[in-house]
């Protein structure tokens, strides 16, 4: 028989056992049935102790289980280690539970080990981060802060709360960096709608002067080229090509105007906007024209092949 922490049974049962068997081989057992009562009872005291020392083992290390997962490890392996130490114990063999709960103990500490090297290797890897997110202009004060204090966590051992730490971390940067992204989105969306608004204002300016038989050819190159880009996304090229553009046409202007005059042309002097009616309407030389009272914005020279365009379409 073997024990642990029952010392003073064992001993008190291996003695009692000693005293069975001379007694057997003197046949003197049957004057002393006494002596085989108290080696059954002091043998049942001692296998229920074997028993409730496997169960505490097997609680102790499913504590210490628990307290690898808290730090973020896959804990399978140990925990399929001390199911094995259960089986074995329902089946009451406590030393093969014993023995299992050791491996499982073994095998939880060498994946906190494991997992410990993780969140010690995790911090450099999210201060990469943060410094990536910084790169990209986003604000990564609450991130750093929690890194700090991650750092400070596993120099004091508390891994638990360094893995939440780190994950804290990494949850800011990766946050903070979104939002960076998602405004440098938002401006190159709205950084595209203006550059497009100029290829808008400018085109009907270039119909005009075609119309006009004036060289538009290099305007037309420009306005190409910047609705290509822009397509693409590309904003910054879109605005420089469109801007061209509009310096191109910008120099046919006076041109334009005085085809304008030539023809018969001639700027309105008052109107009505469609859109509040208003009189308060301003029109400009190069065929636009602005509501003061509401903003809204108008052509009031409509190039003739921008109108052929249009019919053909309602015709198509």
């Amino acid at each position: 028989m073997q024990g642990g922490g029952g010392g003073g049974h064992v001993d008190e049962a291996a003695g009692l056992l000693k005293q069975v068997k001379e007694a057997f081989r003197t046949n003197a057992l049957p004057a002393k049935p006494e002596l085989l009562a108290r080696l059954e009872e002091v043998s049942r005291n001692l296998y229920s102790q074997e028993i409730q020392r496997a169960r505490d083992e097997i609680h102790r290390v499913q504590e210490a289980i628990a307290h690898v997962a808290d730090t973020g490890a896959n804990v399978g392996p140990p925990d399929d280690a001390l199911n094995r130490a259960r089986d074995a114990l329902r089946r009451n063999d406590h030393l093969l539970a014993i023995q299992r709960a050791a491996e499982a103990d073994r095998i939880a500490q060498e994946t906190l080990e494991k997992r410990i090297r993780e969140i010690e290797g995790s911090i450099p890897a999210t201060a990469a981060m943060i410094n990536e997110a910084r790169n990209v202009g986003a604000d990564v004060v609450e991130a750093e802060r929690w890194l700090e204090k991650a750092r400070l966590a596993v120099s004091e051992k508390e891994f638990v709360l360094a893995a939440e730490l780190v994950k804290r971390a990494e949850r800011g940067a990766m946050q903070s960096q979104h939002l960076q992204i998602e405004k440098a989105m938002e401006l190159r969306r709205r950084q595209v709608e203006k550059a497009q608004q100029i290829v808008a204002d400018v085109e009907p300016l270039v119909d005009e002067a075609e119309d006009f038989d004036l060289d538009v050819m290099e305007a037309r190159t420009l306005l190409r080229q910047a609705r290509d880009v822009l397509a693409k996304g590309d904003y910054v090229n879109g605005t420089v090509f469109a801007k061209n553009a509009a310096d191109v046409v910008r120099r046919l202007e006076p041109k334009l105007i005085e085809e304008r005059e030539r023809r018969g042309i001639k700027k309105p002097e008052s109107g009505t906007c469609r859109a509040c009616g208003s009189d308060r309407l301003e029109f400009m030389d190069d065929g636009w024209g602005k509501c003061a009272n509401c903003g809204r914005t108008f052509r009031w020279r409509v190039p003739a092949s921008l109108w052929d365009r249009l019919l053909n379409a309602i015709r198509d």
